[in-house]
């Protein structure tokens, strides 16, 4: 499976590394550019970025993806999945939202919430 991963943060070093280690193949890793920290504002990689070198995989390190060099570079890596690491993914209001029906789901129409949670199931153990 052809995989890009979007990350920054520390916390997402260990699901890059182990995505690496899998037979997966990973067709790039997006981060953020370099910013300037510290008192010598010495401009920075983002951890990923790092991990990302010293595990040779093809690297971008843009603005954003929502729009010029970091979206084309999304696109043109055309992943069957995009794997982005977002700590607490249950506070963005989309999940929220997603996660407020299906709990509405749960208590009004059990059944239809397992044949979901089942059609699921099956599509995940159909990947490869």
């Amino acid at each position: 499976m052809r995989v890009v991963f979007l990350g920054n943060a520390r916390w997402s070093v260990p699901s890059l590394r182990a995505l690496a280690a899998s037979a997966h193949r990973v067709e790039h890793v997006i981060t953020r550019v370099p910013r300037p920290t510290g008192r010598t504002k010495r401009l920075t990689p983002t951890p990923v970025a790092e991990a990302a070198r010293r595990l040779d995989l093809p690297l971008a390190e843009v603005e954003t993806v929502r729009s010029g060099p970091g979206f084309q570079t999304l696109a043109r890596a055309e992943p069957d999945w995009s794997l982005l690491e977002i700590p607490h993914l249950g506070l963005l209001p989309a999940v929220r939202w997603k996660l407020q029906n299906l709990e509405k789901l749960a208590r009004t129409n059990p059944a239809k919430l397992q044949a979901m949670s089942d059609a699921l199931d099956e599509r995940l153990q159909s990947l490869p």
